[in-house]
């Protein structure tokens, strides 16, 4: 089980976009640290659309309200 991150199709065509985010996702999947979710993979969809793969973790959108 992993959880997938898709990029918006506005950045996915970007050419300088792309390479920066391929070259920096390959050095994230480098990191390991016990607070640094790790990062699978990377790549490009057939219609080109970029991704990161990672471990999942279940729990609540960080996006939604604070309940601190």
């Amino acid at each position: 089980r992993v959880a997938l991150k898709v990029l918006p199709p506005a950045l996915s065509r970007d050419e300088r976009f792309r390479e920066r985010f391929l070259r920096e996702s390959k050095i994230a999947a480098g990191l390991e640290h016990p607070n640094v979710i790790p990062i699978y993979g990377a790549g490009e969809t057939d219609d080109g659309l970029l991704f990161l793969a990672m471990r999942y973790v279940d729990g609540r959108d960080l996006s939604g309200p604070s309940r601190v």
